[in-house]
């Protein structure tokens, strides 16, 4: 089921998932990925899953399904992870950096798997190639979040292409350091 779909503004390269108010999450983006392998997706914060975007400013295409078992994967994304979380009673709400876009989504409490898949990772960030319209328009990087029940699993790299996100990945590896 799909949950949201269409342009979502990030800043500073950042959007979340918050799933508690008082999470007590100060906004450090290294223990969000603590003990992670990927650097894209990180949820080793109760109450936060913190995606990283290619686009430091602008807006993405961004679309955030909801299944009942294990999605098959989207072949033309170049970037693909996969984390667990835990989702209390009080539900998700999609946010992005200084909380303009705020959406709820409603699912049971539970553990779930996450896959966080882009397209054009960073592309949007070519200057020389896009002018500022093409950019707010949106339509240069997709994201797609992932959401279906499942037990607990260390988080994952799926497949990453770009240099980019290796060094997403090669950060959360070794702590942000």
């Amino acid at each position: 089921m799909n949950i949201f779909s269409g342009l979502f503004p990030v800043y500073f390269g950042q959007f979340y998932f918050e799933f508690e108010v008082d999470a007590g999450w100060d906004g450090d983006l290294s223990s969000c990925f603590k003990n992670h392998t990927n650097g894209l997706c990180g949820t080793s914060v109760n109450g936060v899953a913190f995606f990283i975007t290619g686009l430091h400013i602008g807006n993405i295409t961004l679309s955030v399904n909801t299944h009942d078992r294990k999605p098959l994967l989207i072949e033309s994304a170049e970037e693909i992870v996969e984390a667990s979380i835990h989702i209390p009673d009080s539900g998700v709400v999609l946010k992005d950096w200084n909380a303009q876009i705020v959406k709820n989504i409603e699912l049971p409490a539970g553990c779930y798997r996450i896959r966080y898949s882009a397209t054009n990772f960073r592309e949007a960030e070519n200057f020389d190639k896009y002018s500022e319209e093409e950019i707010e328009r949106g339509d240069i990087e997709c994201y797609t979040i992932d959401l279906w029940p499942a037990n607990y699993l260390q988080d994952e790299i799926l497949k990453v292409t770009r240099e980019a996100a290796k060094y997403w990945h090669n950060g959360a590896k070794n702590g942000y350091r």
